[in-house]
């Protein structure tokens, strides 16, 4: 009834109490009925903004969850892992080269480097 009501409800403000419910209950299930039953609120939620809450629910503790979505959130949780470790890599890479040629930088622009997290830039 708490995944019907997840989909039914998702675009009630107060829909992240209803997921919280069925993500937590999904763990004390049976295999045979948790994948089915998270992929079915996966699906339900659609494109709507919520799905994207539901995904973050499961990410937490996705230890029990065995369905494509989980290989999908870790995947992606991994690959932004190492995104952010080459972010701050070549931060601080940038940081040794601009004091190793004797440029000063002030505490803004040294913070504006290591805030960045977009290693293209």
């Amino acid at each position: 009834l708490a995944t019907l009501a997840a989909i039914t409800h998702a675009d009630n403000p107060d829909v992240g109490a209803i997921l919280k419910a069925v993500s937590s209950t999904l763990g004390t299930l049976p295999e045979k009925l948790s994948i089915p039953l998270s992929e079915l609120v996966t699906q339900g939620l659609g494109k709507r903004p919520v799905r994207e809450q539901w995904r973050n629910l499961m990410a937490v503790d996705t230890s029990f969850y065995k369905s494509w979505i989980v290989e999908e959130i870790r995947d992606e949780s991994r690959e932004e892992g190492r995104e952010q470790g080459r972010s701050q890599g070549l931060a601080q890479a940038l940081l040794l080269v601009l004091e190793g040629r004797g440029i000063a930088l002030s505490e803004q622009e040294r913070e504006r480097i290591t805030a960045c997290e977009d290693s293209e830039r």
